[in-house]
């Protein structure tokens, strides 16, 4: 992320911006992935944001990733940016303070998200965490952590347990590049992974693992999309995920969000020169906001902000 973000002269920022170009972001038929046709008639129709609750944990005050669990109901994992330990918290959907699971031979030099899906082993659900910030480009290599989901029971005594068995897997750019990237995606049919990069144009990468994904090895990066969110720091990608069946994914920015759909047997990359649907983070410039995840059941999603103690924000798809 952008640490220490001077509020004040950001939104000067933006003011300047509304009067360059009109606005904050681009409608759809304006976005250059989708400049032949307005398709919006296609995209959800939503309710909210409903406050589900308070993240209660103290330790939690600067969630940058988001996951929620496909094997415990009712529950949701999140992880602080660069700055903590390697670890990931469980809570509630009231955001009630389940416990904190330490990984073992993991480091956390940027932290930025996470993101629930299959795994080596058929009929796992795993949970993977993205240390792929890179403020400065200055990285060689970044580096996913996979670990088989604990179980977690949303109405349990928070603990603090240590995890092992936890898999690195390194990769590195197409040319010995380097980008600063915010956003992890696992594909839930093919098990591919995916870094969408964060620039302050506003125009981002799309990188591809195809699975399997072997630890002791470094897996060069594919790239395969470009997506657009607008034209601002802004509107620069700073988290996402793809929903459990795999026919949605949504990226969020600092002020936006969009919904892109997959069609039935195509590849994920695809999706991104689809349509991209507007819809609401509900959250202003003075707040930080990076962390996004589809509910299990693909029929909303939830959104957190930086800080101590933020609400946890949902919205429900109605179409």
């Amino acid at each position: 992320m952008y640490r220490h973000l001077n509020l004040s002269l950001a939104l000067v920022i933006s003011i300047l911006l509304l009067s360059s170009c009109g606005g904050l972001g681009l409608k759809n038929s304006d976005n250059l992935n989708n400049s032949d046709s307005d398709n919006s008639s296609s995209c959800p129709e939503l309710t909210g944001p409903e406050i589900m609750g308070t993240v209660e944990s103290d330790l939690i005050n600067e969630a940058s990733g988001l996951a929620t669990s496909r094997k415990n109901s009712g529950v949701i994992w999140t992880h602080n940016d660069s700055g903590d330990s390697p670890r990931i918290f469980a809570m509630n959907l009231n955001g009630d303070h389940l416990g904190i699971f330490n990984l073992l031979n993991a480091d956390n030099y940027d932290w930025e998200d996470m993101a629930a899906g299959p795994g080596p082993v058929e009929g796992e659900q795993y949970l993977y965490a993205g240390d792929i910030g890179d403020n400065h480009k200055v990285r060689s290599s970044i580096f996913v952590y996979r670990l088989m989901e604990p179980a977690v029971d949303q109405n349990q005594t928070a603990d603090t347990i240590d995890i092992s068995g936890v898999d690195t897997l390194e990769m590195q750019y197409p040319d010995n590049q380097a980008y600063d990237a915010e956003t992890l995606l696992v594909d839930p049919i093919s098990g591919d992974l995916f870094i969408v990069t964060k620039n302050s144009s506003g125009t981002s990468k799309v990188f591809r693992n195809p699975s399997p994904h072997n630890t002791g090895e470094v897996a060069v990066l594919e790239e395969v999309a470009t997506v657009i969110l607008g034209t601002s720091f802004f509107n620069a990608v700073t988290g996402g995920d793809v929903s459990a069946d795999g026919s949605m994914i949504i990226l969020r920015s600092y002020q936006n969000a969009v919904i892109l759909y997959r069609d039935a047997g195509a590849d994920i990359a695809d999706a991104f020169s689809g349509v991209l649907c507007d819809v609401p983070v509900n959250e202003s410039l003075s707040q930080q906001g990076e962390a996004i995840a589809f509910d299990p059941d693909g029929n909303g999603y939830t959104t957190v902000i930086e800080g101590s103690n933020p609400s946890l924000k949902h919205y429900s798809i109605i179409n």
